[in-house]
């Protein structure tokens, strides 16, 4: 078990030297071997401190090292909390002096119509006015105090609404060139619009952004896409629906408008249904007549041999080529199997058209004779 050496203080001294000096002449046994020193206390035997809170008079606990580190920094003063600390202090420093109220302040106020466009003319006018406010250089103002400040008074460039602004922030916005104050963000919106900046082409209002929440006008020249002129000069060139000539925006552009567009497109769209043999609609009528001929033979899905209610059952065409819409060229797939078949270079379904000639044999007469109709109906007139 340890033992404790306790030594009663009623308060610290003021310097580490003199706390050193009263616990070697009170407990000599724990005087160091070199000067302002004390011996290490161990697991047996250990040496503690007894010292009074300042404010509440509270007993505290301190070990030697703790009591010379709070000598160094306080000088002294001890207490066992925070709130005793400011307690105490706040008793020490006294009650606290009134505050001196300031003398009323003193405003000139310098009414103008229009924003000065150069420091001197506002130094003339405020010199004009206010002959005290005349700096020691001429032509210049002296600076404002708490005592007696210079208000001026400006109305807004849209609406003109009155404002009220301090001598140095007038002086900043003459020296960034700013020529007129709005009251809001709406007469800064239309004071941009309002400026003689105007489009090249159109002379249309030119476009704005917004930059810290205020409208800010930008470097266009142009209002609009339409406006902008192209880079390079194409030549005029004649429609391709109507053959009037036009003044086209791209190299690409075959149309002079929307209605030629869409007449063209639709004309070129049913040629080319023609030419492979279509003669109404994305498919013929063969087509249409011939799937039910091979949902009849196939039944399901070739591949994975299931009909799905849910995946859309295609008929495919074994040669690529949409016009031929002969029951021998046509296959059975689901949806799945059939973007897996041209997906993919080679088809992992090889044994299709091996498959169609087989299957062709063991169909009925009147199946056959269906075939037949429909190849004479379509080939043969």
């Amino acid at each position: 078990m340890q033992k404790v050496d306790w030594l009663r203080l009623e308060q610290l001294p003021a310097s580490v030297s003199e706390l050193h000096q009263i616990i070697v002449s009170q407990r000599p046994e724990w005087a160091g071997t070199k000067p302002l020193t004390l011996k290490q206390g161990s697991r047996l035997r250990a040496l503690w401190l007894s010292l009074p809170c300042l404010q509440c008079g509270e007993e505290l606990k301190r070990p030697p090292a703790k009591a010379f580190k709070a000598v160094d920094k306080s000088h002294g003063e001890v207490f066992c909390s925070l709130s005793c600390s400011t307690r105490y202090r706040n008793l020490k420093r006294g009650p606290a002096k009134p505050k001196v109220r300031a003398a009323p302040q003193k405003v000139d106020k310098l009414v103008l119509t229009e924003l000065p466009k150069t420091l001197e003319e506002l130094n003339l006018w405020a010199i004009q006015k206010y002959s005290h406010w005349a700096g020691k250089k001429p032509g210049t103002l002296k600076r404002g105090n708490r005592s007696c400040v210079l208000e001026i008074h400006l109305p807004c460039a849209v609406c003109g609404e009155p404002m009220v602004y301090k001598k140095h922030a007038v002086v900043q916005a003459i020296q960034r060139g700013i020529l007129r104050f709005n009251c809001s963000k709406e007469c800064t919106k239309m004071a941009i619009r309002l400026a003689g900046r105007r489009c090249k082409t159109c002379g249309g209002v030119l476009p704005f952004s917004y930059t810290r929440k205020r409208p800010r006008a930008t470097n266009a020249i142009y209002c609009s896409k339409a406006c902008k002129p192209s880079l390079k000069t194409l030549k005029p060139k004649p429609c391709e629906w109507c053959r009037e000539p036009f003044q086209p925006d791209t190299s690409r552009r075959l149309y002079c408008s929307d209605p030629c567009y869409r007449a063209g497109h639709g004309w070129r769209s049913v040629q080319r249904r023609l030419g492979k043999g279509i003669t109404s609609g994305p498919y013929s009528g063969q087509f249409l007549a011939a799937r039910d001929l091979i949902i009849e033979r196939d039944r399901v899905c070739r591949v994975c041999q299931e009909w799905r209610e849910d995946v859309k059952m295609v008929a495919h065409h074994l040669d690529e080529n949409p016009a031929n819409n002969d029951v021998s060229n046509l296959i059975l797939l689901c949806a799945r199997h059939h973007g897996v078949h041209h997906k993919s270079k080679p088809t992992p379904y090889p044994w299709f058209i091996e498959w169609t000639v087989w299957a062709n044999r063991f169909m009925t007469s009147k199946w056959h004779e269906q075939n037949a109709l429909l190849y004479a109906k379509y080939h043969l007139q």
